[in-house]
């Protein structure tokens, strides 16, 4: 009697045994396929790029953007333009606040732009305005004759430091953009402000979980820094 019950526990292995190592071939395969696959994926979109199509669309870079809700902290004109003001902006950064170069002064007084809570694009390169390196762009809304120019502000409630993200463009921004791959030069001219002054890529609104980023003035107007 023991002696079978031993042999069928270790055809019960044999059968377990087997059973794995159909599913370790199997797992194989499907990686296998799904490598295929991707090559294939990737050869067709180097095809396409080379045809002087794109492997993807501006939209698909949104989530490179890296929007901060941020508070102007102190504004002076700029030591060598006089269009330009150089302002410093907290977006809850333990190394304080960026310096941050904008040609607003045709626009708004220095007392208008100090203490006003603003959307910086915080992960672009750094560069030198006249001299004065600037670390991030504010960006506001003009109307399309370029006469009337608009803050983009934040909720109210939005901390400082908040990301602001458009719907299904989520995954983390890159750390610093790259200049030559221009991807706020490519996304920029479909930034607009909606008929309710919202601000917006194409339909995707700039979001918050507090609500809106939204112009205060310029209705139907064009995002730009």
């Amino acid at each position: 009697g023991e002696g079978s019950g031993d042999i069928l526990f270790t055809k019960g292995e044999t059968a377990d045994a087997k059973a794995r190592i159909e599913e370790e071939a199997a797992k194989k395969k499907a990686a296998k396929e799904e490598a295929e696959r991707k090559r294939a994926a990737a050869a067709a979109a180097a095809e396409r790029a080379k045809a002087g199509g794109t492997a993807g669309t501006a939209e698909d870079d949104l989530h490179k953007l890296d929007l901060r809700v941020g508070k102007v902290v102190e504004v002076v004109k700029h030591p060598e333009a006089d269009a330009l003001y150089v302002e410093q902006v907290d977006i809850g950064e333990p190394s304080g606040p960026r310096r941050v170069v904008s040609g607003l002064v045709k626009y708004m007084s220095a007392e208008t732009l100090l203490n006003s809570r603003v959307v910086l694009l915080a992960n672009t390169k750094p560069s030198k305005l006249k001299g004065v390196e600037s670390q991030a762009m504010l960006l506001c809304a003009f109307s399309a004759d370029g006469a009337q120019c608009s803050l983009l502000t934040p909720p109210a409630d939005a901390p400082l430091g908040q990301r602001i993200v458009f719907e299904g463009h989520d995954a983390p921004p890159e750390p610093t953009l790259n200049p030559k791959k221009k991807v706020w030069e490519k996304l920029q001219p479909d930034m607009n402000t909606g008929d309710d002054g919202t601000a917006r890529y194409k339909g995707l609104v700039y979001a918050t979980p507090f609500g809106p980023c939204v112009a205060g003035t310029v209705k139907g107007g064009i995002i730009k820094q």
